[in-house]
């Protein structure tokens, strides 16, 4: 039985956090950041090439993760087409090896410290910390029937949270499974929940799920649940904690104000009060740590320019401004032991290719390095001084319709910057955001000599809901291609970049922006590069909602229905093909380079395939390249280089930029296989032609 429960909201400081004082500091960026970054950038020396390979690289130590109990840290390594699971014990600081397997994604602490589950795509496996146990597969995961991993159950010693489809794949039944494969049924119904909170009985107590486009928050009785609140796809509703002794839940919501923020509602009261939100009105809450001994919220996360964290308790406020001085750091991303004594930060800063691990523990005025002493960390150490980071800044900039915007700039060392040539790359999604870490793309492109703009134009998200939906449905030949011009000349018009050298690229919603740049404007831009690009919104919409499954997706239709188009309706469909870069295609008149993946379940192959063959037969400067094995983006090591290899030539060949030219026998053999047509474009000079089999 399903019964509602109204929701009354005020906004007032729950007694968490009432005489708190937070440690969140948000300056605002000043009129000269980007004149300061253009001094600095200039006056220090030119970078040498750096070989496409190394800056593509992977980061050969990833997943680094804190046990709860603060003893130990697991982090994952890169061994070719194998990746090896380490072990670091932070008291005696030994590094030990647990297992080496092709089958690994991501690793996952127990509660107890004692187990590491590894997912991957065939499911999750169970890695005892002791070793004299072997590991063991637990259980199989079909991510075509939408089985997914959740995340490890806090409250039980060493167990986590699956979803897995009925025998008859009617229903959806979430599982908690324990290490050695038992499983327990907590809930059935009709679609996999999109998260949920576990009461202190250990039964679902706070459920999210997806109900005719819009998510629902309910609360789990018995048989009988009630509706908390509801969500519309753009709100960012998130779960964080349940606190079952108060009635208390935190979620990340809206409430009728613009920026999504840190609420806490009262199941008892009805009541709903403001916790945390961004003190200067411009970011919504990004996420949220939950301590698990007291199941309330103790810091508060926010991507602003940058990263800001807010604590929400005095005993982290305090942690928070010892440890960033003693890390050396600005911007940090956090984890934390159970208790709270033991800190895990990672140095994120723009310029840091690999987040710089550190160690704190609460009181201590040292920090311990763990990764410097780590297996394969002199290679990364080589790797990452190769190059000296370009200045990547933060820049808010006016559109023409009289709102601000923020974007970034990567500025080329050692080059004057307004003579070098401009890339604009327009991220993707649209609902997305460029933020302001390192960036592999932007900092490969400056290492070629070449400044760099990323807009956040209107429908990115992170800068609240009316940001979002001030694209007002007007993509295409519109009011968001609109706004990536507007940015772009208020770049030109700071100093950053030739108005003659200019060139744009960008991957999914971004390659759809690189078509509309070629075709709307076609004498502004000299090249275009496009990755994975729908050259009409309304078709890629129609392939993923039948290529596609799951309440994620599920929302994303919602919202492509709400802020894009209806595909079903015909007039809203017909309105937004005319703006599309389909219908346009006759003016373009600069080249354009095509990258596609033939497995992609986003864009279909046969839309991408069929625009770049009318091109061609048009005769327009087109380029294409599909990898047969690839989804929506490049995964593998050679297609990845391949993919950058096109870029770079594209660049280089049209607006002048370095490049790193050579190209090996196994990269030669894979463009010889994989590009469509127009191979001279990038197998130009005769030596290339002959590595390619031109």
């Amino acid at each position: 039985m399903k019964r509602s429960l109204i929701v009354r909201w005020r906004w007032a400081a729950v007694a968490l956090i009432a005489s708190v004082t937070s440690a969140l500091t948000m300056q605002p960026i000043q009129a000269d950041t980007l004149d300061d970054a253009i001094a600095e950038s200039t006056a220090r020396a030119p970078s040498p090439i750096v070989a496409r390979a190394a800056m593509i690289e992977r980061r050969a130590i990833d997943s680094v993760r804190l046990s709860p109990d603060g003893q130990s840290l697991a982090y994952v390594i890169e061994q070719g087409r194998r990746r090896a699971l380490w072990l670091f014990d932070t008291i005696s600081q030994d590094h030990s090896l647990l297992l080496t397997s092709k089958l690994l994604d991501d690793i996952y602490w127990s509660a107890d410290s004692q187990y590491i589950f590894v997912t991957s795509a065939q499911g999750v496996s169970a890695v005892p910390v002791d070793a004299g146990k072997a590991p063991g597969f637990v259980i199989n995961l079909d991510r075509d029937r939408d089985e997914v991993f959740y995340r490890v159950d806090r409250q039980h010693p060493h167990a986590f949270f699956v979803a897995k489809q009925s025998e008859e794949g009617q229903q959806s039944i979430l599982y908690r499974v324990s290490a050695d494969g038992t499983r327990t049924q907590l809930h059935k119904s009709a679609q996999r929940p999109v998260n949920f909170l576990m009461g202190s009985d250990g039964s679902v107590s706070i459920l999210l799920e997806l109900h005719e486009g819009m998510m629902e928050v309910l609360h789990l009785q018995g048989d009988s649940s009630q509706t908390i609140t509801s969500c519309s796809g753009n709100d960012g509703c998130a779960l964080y904690g349940f606190d079952a002794q108060s009635g208390t839940l935190y979620m990340k919501g809206r409430f009728e104000t613009d920026h999504a923020s840190l609420y806490a509602l009262n199941l008892n009261s009805g009541e709903t009060s403001l916790v945390h939100t961004d003190p200067s009105g411009r970011f919504d809450l990004a996420s949220v740590m939950i301590d698990p001994l007291t199941a309330k919220p103790d810091v508060a996360f926010y991507r602003d320019e940058h990263i800001t964290h807010g604590g929400l308790t005095a005993n982290t406020s305090d942690i928070l401004a010892r440890l960033k001085p003693r890390l050396k750091a600005e911007y940090v991303e956090l984890e934390a032991s159970e208790d709270r004594e033991t800190w895990l930060a990672f140095d994120v800063g723009p310029g840091r290719k690999t987040a710089r691990v550190g160690i704190y523990r609460a009181g201590s005025d040292d920090v311990l390095l763990p990764m410097e002493t780590a297996p394969y960390a002199q290679r990364q150490a080589a790797s990452d001084t190769d190059f000296k980071p370009a200045l990547r800044v933060p820049v808010w900039y006016p559109v023409s319709d009289g709102g601000q915007q923020l974007g970034y700039v990567t500025l080329p060392n050692g080059l004057a910057p307004r003579e070098v040539p401009l890339v604009v790359v327009p991220h993707g999604g649209p609902w997305s955001r460029s933020i302001g870490s390192y960036n592999s793309v932007a900092q490969f492109l400056a290492n070629r000599g070449y400044a760099v703009f990323e807009p956040n134009f209107r429908a990115s998200t992170g800068f609240g809901r009316q940001f979002t939906l001030s694209a007002n449905r007007d993509f295409g030949n519109g009011r968001v291609h609109q706004d990536i011009l507007d940015g772009m000349q208020y770049v030109l018009s700071r100093g950053v970049g030739d108005p003659g050298k200019l060139g744009i690229s960008g991957h999914s919603f971004g390659g759809f922006s690189v078509l509309g740049a070629l075709a709307f404007t076609p004498d502004l831009f000299q090249v275009g590069f496009a990755g994975a690009p729908p050259a009409n919104l309304v078709d890629a919409i129609r392939f993923a909602k039948n290529a596609e499954q799951g309440p994620e997706w599920q929302v994303r239709y919602a919202n492509f229905i709400r802020l894009v188009v209806d595909p079903n309706d015909p007039q809203d469909a017909l309105r937004l093909t005319k703006q599309s870069p389909a219908e346009a295609m006759q003016n373009i008149k600069r080249p354009l380079y095509i990258w596609a993946g033939e497995k992609d379940k986003r864009v279909s192959i046969l839309d991408v395939r069929d625009y770049a063959l009318k091109l061609h037969q048009a005769n327009k400067q087109v380029t294409f390249l599909v990898e047969p094995s690839a989804p929506h983006s490049p995964r593998k090591a050679l297609h990845r280089e391949a993919y950058f290899y096109m870029l770079e030539k594209a660049l280089a060949d049209h607006l002048g930029g370095r490049m790193d030219a050579d190209i090996s026998p196994q990269l030669a053999r894979y463009l010889r296989k994989s590009l469509v047509f127009d191979k001279n474009s990038i197998c130009g000079d005769r030596e290339q032609q002959r590595q390619c089999g031109s």
